[in-house]
């Protein structure tokens, strides 16, 4: 009866040390607002084939560090937002695409608020070709311009918006 005692007391010692140093061991970081972090889309994107309010993913390219600690990890992905898009249409009329990256999320979950991370592109307009093909001969307005297009690895600067507290 003794052994079965001492026993249990043992285990729930020991799970209560435990608890405690991995709870002691729990240590906060300021990310500082002003940090700069280089993302990069993952895919290529297009004026063609999205809409405004798509999502799209960029990754983190380099460790984002605090001190000697990794806060936000390379290849972290971000959400990225088409912020607007026009599409390519008659006449030689060019499409654009924007995207903006708002946000990601740290190490341990908390969300990092992220400023400038925006990249956009326009295809190339063809109205003149489509203007003097049209004056030619009914074909110019079947020329279209080219698609905005985002290609996959582009990449885009954010700044860390606000300082954000990250446990490690």
């Amino acid at each position: 009866m003794f052994t079965k005692f001492f026993k249990l007391a043992g285990a729930l010692a020991f799970v209560t040390i435990m608890s405690v140093s991995a709870f002691a061991q729990t240590k906060e970081v300021t990310l500082k607002a002003g940090t700069p972090i280089v993302l990069s889309a993952t895919a290529p994107y297009s004026s063609k084939h999205l809409t405004m309010g798509s999502t799209v993913d960029f990754k983190v390219m380099t460790d984002v560090r605090v001190g000697g600690d990794v806060v936000i990890p390379a290849g972290t992905i971000a959400k990225g937002q088409v912020s607007n898009v026009q599409k390519n249409g008659a006449l030689g009329k060019a499409g654009s695409i924007t995207v903006t990256v708002n946000s990601l999320n740290a190490i341990d979950g908390s969300m990092v608020p992220l400023s400038g991370a925006t990249i956009s592109d326009q295809g190339d307009s063809k109205t003149g070709l489509a203007v003097i093909c049209g004056l030619c001969t009914f074909f110019g307005f079947f020329i279209h311009g080219e698609s905005g297009e985002i290609p996959a690895g582009a990449q885009a600067q954010g700044v860390v918006m606000s300082n954000t507290t990250i446990s490690l």
